[in-house]
């Protein structure tokens, strides 16, 4: 599937050139003039640091919901 780098989470598959890498870490930056990029670190592999709004291609691993605490 297709999403926008903001939308990546932890733990999701990304294509990175023409090998996949899993998503350890994605952080939201907020740049002067309105600007955003997504810092993305992988499980192995060197990070990247893209636009917010970049189309990227996401294979999502689904996890279960964590339990509310009560």
């Amino acid at each position: 599937m297709r999403l926008l780098a903001y939308m990546v989470q932890r733990g999701d598959m990304v294509t990175v050139g023409d090998e996949q890498r899993q998503v350890k870490e994605a952080r939201l930056l907020h740049l002067s003039h309105g600007r955003s990029e997504v810092v993305m670190v992988f499980k192995t592999g060197p990070s990247i640091r893209v636009n917010a709004n970049a189309v990227t291609r996401v294979q999502r691993t689904w996890r279960q919901p964590r339990r509310e605490a009560r």
